[in-house]
C-alpha cells in the first residue's frame, strides 16, 4: 500500500507531537526521571561540588567528566525547559538512528523504506518511548555509533573516528566495535578512535583546569566499578543484561526463586565470561577459511550482519543493562525485518525466531499484560535477554548462509 510522503511526514509529526505533549504532562510528576541525574550533575560540576558521590541527593552519576561537561549547559536552564530540549533532541536522534541504519542495511535505491520503518517501530516503540520519558543518553550514544559506522562504510575515516570516539565517551559500551576493527585489520580507524577518546578526556580541562579534570577522572574510574557491580545492581530484575540473567539463575546471592544453581561470585562470573566470549567470537570471527568473496554486495551484507551482532552484544554485555539500553536492538531488528521483506516472509526459520523474539521483547509490556498477569515475572525470567539471544541466533544463521554461498 502506497502512502504519499506528505501523509508520512504528517503522521510522524503527529506521533512525536502527542509524545511531547504527554511528556510535558507526566515528566514533572516523575521529577524528570533519569534526566534529573545529568541535570543535577551539571549543576554540581558548575558549582565546584563533587559529581561522583553517594551523598548528593540524586542517583549515582558514573560516566565521564566529558559527558558531564557536555550536558552542563542544560543545567543553567529551569529543569522543565532543559528536559524538553533533551526530549526534542532525542526525537532528532532516533530519526537519525532509523535513517542511518537503513542506509547501512539497504543499498537498493528503489527500495521504499516506509514499511521497514513501520515494522521496526512497532517492535521498538516500547523501548524508544521509555528512553524519551526517562531522558537517558542511550539514543545519543547509539546515534553517534550508527553514524560513525556509516562514515566508516563511506571511507570517511576521520569523521568515523570522531563519531565513534564521541559515542564511547558518552557511555562506553560501543567500545566493543574497536576489537572488530582490529581483527579486520582496520588499524587507522582504531588509532583515530583512541586519539579522539584521549582528546575528549582532556577537553574538560579547558573549562575547569587540568588539576580538577585529573581529579574527576580518578574519582570516576573508582566510582564506576563501585556503583555498578554491587550485588543488587547485578541480580535485580530490571537488569536485563546477560550478567543479570546469569546471576538470577546461578548466583547464590540472588533473592529470586528461580535459581538453578547456587554458585559463588567467581563461578557466576566464569559462566558470564564464557558466554560473553562465545557471543563476541561468533560476532567477529569468520565462519570459514576466508570471508565470502562472491562480490562487494555479499561482503557488505556480511559486515552489516556482524555489526548487528555486535550491537546485540553492546546491550547484553552492559553489567547494568536496563531495558532502556536495549534501544541498540533497533539496528539488528531492522536488519532481520529487511531480510524477511526481501524474502517475502518465506524464510520460515528466521520468521519463527523473529516472532518469538518480538513476543518476548514487545508483547510483555506492562500495558499489555498487567491486567491479567504480573509483568514483573517476565523481567525476573529475563524476557529481554532471551529476545536478544533469539535475535542474535537469527543473525548467526544469516552469517552462516553468507559463508556457504560460493561462486
Amino acid at each position: 500500500m502506497k502512502i504519499s510522503k506528505k501523509w508520512r511526514y504528517g503522521i510522524l509529526i503527529a506521533l512525536f507531537l502527542v509524545a511531547f505533549v504527554q511528556y510535558q504532562y507526566r515528566s514533572p510528576k516523575r521529577h524528570y526521571s533519569d534526566f534529573h541525574v545529568p541535570y543535577m550533575t551539571g549543576k554540581f560540576l558548575l558549582s565546584g561540588q563533587p559529581i561522583y558521590s553517594y551523598d548528593n541527593g540524586v542517583s549515582y552519576y558514573k560516566y565521564t567528566p566529558f559527558y558531564a561537561t557536555l550536558i552542563s549547559p542544560l543545567s543553567l536552564l529551569p529543569e522543565r525547559e532543559a528536559a524538553s530540549i533533551w526530549f526534542l533532541f532525542n526525537i532528532l536522534l532516533i530519526c537519525s538512528v532509523f535513517i542511518y541504519s537503513r542506509k547501512l542495511i539497504v543499498k537498493d535505491k528503489d527500495f521504499d523504506p516506509f514499511w521497514l520503518y513501520v515494522l521496526t517501530s512497532i517492535v521498538m516503540s516500547r523501548v524508544v518511548l521509555a528512553n524519551f520519558h526517562q531522558g537517558q543518553a542511550n539514543i545519543f550514544m547509539f546515534a553517534l555509533a550508527v553514524m560513525g559506522l556509516h562514515c566508516y562504510q563511506q571511507k570517511q575515516y576521520i569523521k568515523s573516528a570522531f563519531l565513534l570516539g564521541f559515542s564511547i565517551m558518552s557511555k562506553y559500551m560501543t567500545v566493543l566495535l574497536v576489537p572488530y576493527f582490529l581483527l579486520h585489520g582496520a588499524f587507522l580507524p582504531v588509532v583515530g578512535i583512541f586519539g579522539m577518546i584521549g582528546f575528549l578526556y582532556v577537553l574538560p580541562a579547558a573549562a575547569f583546569g587540568m588539576a580538577r579534570n585529573i581529579e574527576l577522572i580518578r574519582h570516576q574510574m573508582h566510582f564506576l566499578f563501585a556503583s555498578s557491580l554491587d550485588p543488587w545492581s547485578i541480580y535485580c530484575q530490571p537488569n536485563q543484561s546477560l550478567l543479570g540473567m546469569i546471576s538470577r539463575f546461578f548466583w547464590k546471592k540472588s533473592e529470586y526463586g528461580i535459581n538453578i544453581m547456587h554458585l559463588d561470585k567467581s563461578g557466576m562470573y566464569a559462566i558470564f565470561i564464557a558466554a560473553a566470549g562465545v557471543l563476541f567470537l561468533l560476532s567477529v570471527l569468520p565462519f570459514g577459511k576466508s570471508r565470502n568473496t562472491d562480490g562487494e554486495e555479499d561482503r557488505r551484507w556480511l559486515t552489516v550482519i556482524e555489526w548487528g551482532m555486535l550491537f546485540i552484544c553492546v546491550f547484553l554485555f552492559n553489567p547494568n543493562g536496563w531495558k532502556y539500553f536495549s534501544v541498540f536492538l533497533v539496528f539488528p531488528y531492522m536488519l532481520v525485518i529487511h531480510h524477511l521483506m526481501k524474502t517475502r516472509f518465506r524464510d520460515t526459520v528466521i520468521l519463527i525466531l523473529f516472532l518469538l523474539s518480538f513476543a518476548l521483547y514487545a508483547l510483555t509490556s506492562e500495558f499489555l499484560v498487567s491486567w491479567w498477569f504480573n509483568d514483573d515475572i517476565f523481567e525476573i525470567w529475563s524476557s529481554f535477554t532471551w529476545a536478544a539471544l533469539l535475535l542474535f541466533t537469527s543473525l548467526v544463521i544469516l552469517k552462516i548462509r553468507c559463508y556457504r554461498r560460493r561462486t
